[in-house]
């Protein structure tokens, strides 16, 4: 079941209810249904109508779907390859989990204090 949470989508893809079934999106003589959007409007109202946020978001549902019962969505490692150090996969973990104003904070700590200690170990007189 695909979760179709626009009401205008769903009335031109004539699907009744916020759920549809994968081949509810298919029709024997249409073909793929999220391609017929606007057929009956001018060919740049058809393609704005394609667009739409919903539409998008419904069309990379059913690719991924249609990827996963293919296989060819997810590609396992191959049996050869050695798999990572567990600090590899926690420090990239961390990493990506990480928002970047962290780093920047962190890089603008190290400055001071390295500006600090210039100025402790400088040989300039620290009065005039």
């Amino acid at each position: 079941m695909i979760h179709i949470p626009d009401a205008n989508l769903r009335e031109q893809l004539q699907i009744t209810g916020e759920y549809a079934k994968f081949s509810e999106l298919f029709d024997d003589t249409l073909g793929y249904r999220l391609n017929t959007l606007g057929a009956d409007l001018p060919e740049r109202m058809r393609q704005l109508a394609r667009e739409t946020p919903a539409a998008v978001s419904l069309d990379e549902k059913v690719g991924e779907i249609i990827l996963l019962t293919k296989g060819e969505l997810f590609h396992p490692r191959p049996a050869d390859m050695k798999p990572l150090p567990a600090w590899r996969v926690e420090a990239e973990i961390l990493w990506n989990n990480t928002p970047y104003w962290v780093f920047l904070i962190l890089i603008v700590v190290a400055f001071a204090i390295g500006l600090v200690a210039r100025l402790i170990t400088s040989e300039l007189p620290l009065t005039a």
